[in-house]
């Protein structure tokens, strides 16, 4: 598996690349990522004009930690897939 991504994004850049070569696989990888990254882009920056941080809503309170979580889980992951 040399592809970055789920197998959507793969299929994608697999294509391009048998169909227009590596040129066209990078440029089907951005265009295929480009709304994704702009909407959250978009929401990242916003989100400070509609959350107080000095008061966030009650569901926005435990995120944090279940963010570290995730991320520990898939290093884990990855790391146990090494050996």
């Amino acid at each position: 598996q040399g592809l970055p991504g789920p197998a959507s994004t793969q299929l994608v850049v697999g294509t391009a690349l048998a169909h227009a070569g590596p040129l066209g696989g990078i440029l089907a990888l951005l265009l295929w990522n480009l709304p994704g990254l702009t909407v959250l882009t978009l929401c990242g920056v916003l989100i400070s004009t509609f959350i107080d941080p000095m008061n966030p809503p009650f569901y926005l309170i435990g995120l944090p930690p279940a963010a570290v979580s995730l991320v520990f889980k898939a290093f884990h992951g990855f790391v146990s897939k090494l050996d």
